[in-house]
């Protein structure tokens, strides 16, 4: 009898529960930090606190969260996955400039679906100098990773100066977009962004 757990419904079904109910908890946790930042203020709101409202131990709490701005920002991890995957999805002949700016649009359609959690943060960070040099440091983060998908694996400096750019343009276009309450469209905008890196400032003319 094979030993594998997608061999053994049980098992699996046991693992499937264990994944439903870690989600559950994170969810509950972040549901809690973001209750308690908007009511007390993010300096105000201890680790302690929202452990308590999410019902789960101070260890639990850190487990899942390791400080109180991985809680602020708890989608970054998920965010950078799906770009890797969007970039890795492409078709074999697609360049890898392509496969960024093909990724960026797609997660701009799914950030406009999520319009109320992104204007919520922004407004979180915006009230925080601590949030805001953090939201830099992923800004940085980012273009690192932009770096490697365009050089597919080794950045030399020119595909640095591309990813800066690349970031910068993006973010100036998520400004915008929160800027606007959300009635701009973020996919126009970052495919204007991107025609703009296309064909320089002389497109402004």
């Amino acid at each position: 009898m094979s030993s594998n757990a997608l061999d053994d419904p049980a098992s699996s079904a046991t693992t499937g529960r264990r994944a439903r109910h870690k989600e559950e908890t994170r969810v509950r946790l972040v549901r809690a930090a973001w209750e308690l930042f908007v009511s007390l203020g993010f300096d105000q709101t201890s680790m302690d606190q929202i452990a308590r409202r999410a019902h789960v131990s101070r260890r639990t709490c850190f487990r899942y969260f390791p400080t109180k701005e991985s809680l602020a920002f708890p989608y970054r991890e998920q965010r950078l996955a799906r770009f890797d995957e969007l970039v890795r999805q492409g078709p074999a002949h697609e360049t890898p400039y392509e496969a960024v700016r093909r990724a960026f649009l797609v997660m701009a359609g799914e950030l406009m679906v999520q319009l109320q959690e992104v204007v919520a943060l922004e407004q979180l960070v915006r009230r925080h100098p601590t949030l805001r040099a953090r939201d830099r440091e992923h800004d940085w983060h980012w273009e690192q990773v932009i770096a490697v998908a365009l050089s597919r694996g080794d950045p030399q400096p020119l595909h640095r100066m591309v990813a800066g750019a690349v970031m910068g343009l993006i973010r100036a276009a998520l400004d915008l977009w929160l800027e606007s309450g959300g009635r701009l469209n973020l996919i126009e905008l970052a495919h204007e962004a991107f025609l703009l890196l296309d064909h320089g400032v002389p497109a402004l003319q």
